[in-house]
This record gives structure tokens, C-alpha cells and sequence, in this order.
């Protein structure tokens, strides 16, 4: 990413996407990004996400297919959260990845911990079916990265940048009973 965003669309983790911004006016440029890695579930695939947001003037994203970075709502000082974005082309509701990047010298390593609190570890998520502004979405899947390791290429006002893998469950139809759990794994992750 070339610039990591600093108002316009920011982008929380576990909210996941409360984009925040200039209630009336124009919208501000988000600079493009991108997110991939491999998975296999109960499937084995790829995600990919690349381009900028197209953000409106309150700075909610549009559905389509981006990545992009915003400063932590929890630890806006210390941590940024790179998502990735995909739906096809009309569509509604989509794919979102979300991962938690702590603001590291380059060349750090970090856990990836389903259950991280702090300004040292990270979290990461994938929620299927789900608008690009989530808070009351209800994803036909979710999967959560219980263990992993990140490591931080570059995370600075300018750009973040790096690598991750992890294991971790997926469930279908969250929130319902008899939902299903899935082994989740993603290997050669990158984000820039």
C-alpha cells in the first residue's frame, strides 16, 4: 500500500469496516493495496484483493473487489489493519479479510493469536458473505486464524508491508446451531 490511510475510509478490526470520514463533501482518495494468499478449508483456493476502495463522501466503502490500511481503532498508535475485499462485479455482500499489524521495525515477526489483546500480537479474520461496512452483517461464514506468524517487511506512516501464515476453524453459518466447524489454513499470505 502506498500510503496507509489516515481519515477517509479507517478501517477497524472486529467492527471490521466502521469507516469513518467527512460526513458531507467530497471523498478523499484511498490509496490502492493488496492482499493474497492461499487456503484450504473445505475447498482449497486463493484470495486475492488488489485496487483501492471506492469510498463515499461519509467514507463507507463500496463493495468491488480492494485492500487498503487504516489505523487501529483500538491501538491507532501502534497498530494498523491491512483488509482485503472481494464481490463481484453488482454484487452486494462479499469476502472480507482483516489482519492486524502491529507498527514494528522492519524484519519483526509476530504471533497471530485468535485471542490477541495487545499491541504485540496480531489477529486475523476472514468473513464471507458480508457487506464492505459490516457492523450488522451476519457472515454465512466465518474463519479465524487461531495461531500464525506475521512477519513485518515494512509497517511505517508511509507503508505496510509483509508476510503471514496461520491455521485456525471456519463455521458456517455463525451464530446458529449446528453450524459446523472447518480446519482453516492459509499459507504464502502477503499484504502491501
Amino acid at each position: 500500500m502506498r500510503n496507509i490511510v489516515r481519515s477517509g475510509a479507517v478501517v477497524a478490526f472486529a467492527a471490521v469496516l466502521a469507516g469513518c470520514g467527512d460526513a458531507v463533501g467530497p471523498a478523499k482518495p484511498v490509496p490502492a493495496g493488496s492482499v493474497s494468499f492461499a487456503y484450504t478449508a473445505d475447498e482449497a483456493g486463493s484470495y486475492v484483493a488488489a485496487g483501492a476502495p471506492l469510498v463515499n463522501a461519509r467514507g463507507w466503502a463500496s463493495a468491488g473487489t480492494w485492500a487498503a490500511a487504516g489505523r487501529s481503532a483500538r491501538y491507532p498508535g501502534t497498530k494498523v489493519v491491512v483488509t482485503g475485499y472481494t464481490a463481484a462485479e453488482g454484487a452486494r455482500t462479499g469476502t472480507l479479510f482483516a489482519v492486524s499489524v502491529p507498527l514494528n521495525a522492519a524484519g519483526t515477526q509476530v504471533p497471530i493469536d485468535v485471542n490477541c489483546a495487545a499491541e504485540t500480537c496480531s489477529g486475523a479474520l476472514l468473513l464471507a458473505g458480508v457487506p464492505p461496512r459490516v457492523q450488522d452483517a451476519r457472515p454465512t461464514r466465518s474463519c479465524f486464524v487461531t495461531a500464525g506468524v506475521l512477519h513485518v517487511a515494512r509497517a511505517d506512516a508511509e507503508r505496510v508491508q509483509g508476510t503471514f501464515s496461520g491455521r485456525g476453524f471456519c463455521l458456517d453459518n455463525p451464530g446458529t446451531v449446528g453450524g459446523g466447524g472447518t480446519e482453516f489454513h492459509i499459507d504464502g499470505g502477503a499484504f502491501d
